[in-house]
């Protein structure tokens, strides 16, 4: 085939006939269009199962620690971008944790049966959105999402939509259930400067994530598709309304009997959102660890090597110093007064 289509284009520039203009102009057209389509295959064919299984890891705060009196190490500070606690997940957590059962029923009921993409919700998605005539039930899945947010960018295409598709279809091959979900766990954002589960269970409930009740997870899954518009801390109502319907899931998929749910919709209503007494905008970086500022600040512009600096709000380091924390306490407090 190419050489054929090499002596074509060397014939068409040997010749002056008139008409070989716009013989040439569709021969380049073809070989451009026979470049994007190689580059395609090669995207679709390499470039995912590469990324899948060539997956490097998490972006991670960096930690700095330094000493108590008995030398064991202490954590006084941290740099970060977006606050991340990464959470590792078992395969009985899938059924122990009520945050993993909240996710599932709020965004993938059929997450154990499908193997990527689900077809079958596809289709009940287009039913229900054409009765709704509006966009009132999307069709990723756990594992479409966590690709998404794992490798690509928040462009509204096809071509992405295919990319998301393949490479869930891969992380389904590479990876089991408890892992897809972990991934998902740990890159999803929820609002207010957090990054995954375990960091919004901190800042909202001062909880781990394996300590959160049914009505706490289902505040976390609420903040998937629109963190801002259903943060319980702005708009307490909307997330109210919002944990109601992720609590019929729950129900209706034979998680939680009718009067667990009730039970345990009331308990988050009566213990936290009647309670609740934070400023609204309020920021994962306004809670960010920074017990010393002087000697973080010291320690990032004139202790850390450069080759250190560039990648410290998310290389994960774990930095050793030899400040005592309980002198230094008494130092700054000493300073202060």
């Amino acid at each position: 085939f190419f050489p054929v289509l090499y002596r074509r284009i060397e014939r068409l520039l040997g010749t002056g006939d008139r008409s070989s203009g716009n013989e040439m102009f569709r021969a380049l057209g073809f070989v451009g269009a026979l470049i994007a389509l190689m580059i395609v295959l090669i995207t679709f064919t390499l470039a995912d199962p590469v990324l899948v299984w060539l997956d490097e890891g998490y972006e991670e705060p960096t930690i700095v620690y330094g000493v108590d009196a008995q030398g064991n190490p202490v954590q006084f500070a941290e740099f970060y971008n977006f606050n991340r606690r990464l959470v590792n997940l078992e395969k009985d957590d899938l059924e122990k944790l009520p945050v993993a059962a909240a996710f599932i029923a709020s965004e993938d009921t059929r997450f154990f049966s499908h193997f990527g993409v689900d077809f079958v919700g596809i289709i009940r998605a287009v039913f229900v959105n054409l009765a709704a005539g509006r966009i009132k039930e999307g069709a990723s899945t756990i594992t479409q999402q966590a690709a998404r947010l794992r490798f690509l960018d928040r462009e509204r295409s096809f071509a992405r939509k295919a990319r998301e598709a393949s490479l869930a279809t891969l992380m389904e091959l590479k990876y089991p259930k408890h892992k897809l979900l972990e991934i998902y766990f740990n890159e999803v954002p929820l609002g207010h400067g957090t990054l995954g589960v375990e960091a919004a269970a901190q800042f909202f409930f001062d909880k781990s994530v394996r300590d959160l009740s049914w009505g706490e997870a289902t505040v976390l899954s609420s903040l998937t598709t629109r963190p801002r518009d259903f943060s319980p801390l702005k708009y307490p109502r909307r997330s109210m309304e919002k944990i109601r319907v992720t609590f019929r899931r729950l129900v209706e998929t034979g998680v939680l009997t009718p009067d667990q749910a009730e039970k345990e919709y009331n308990d988050i209503i009566q213990n936290y959102f009647l309670v609740l007494n934070r400023y609204p905008d309020e920021g994962s970086f306004s809670r960010r660890r920074n017990d010393f500022p002087y000697a973080t600040e010291y320690l990032r512009v004139h202790a850390l090597p450069e080759r250190f600096k560039r990648d410290l709000n998310r290389a994960g380091y774990r930095i050793y110093t030899t400040l005592r924390v309980d002198k230094q306490a008494v130092a700054e407090k000493t300073m202060y007064d």
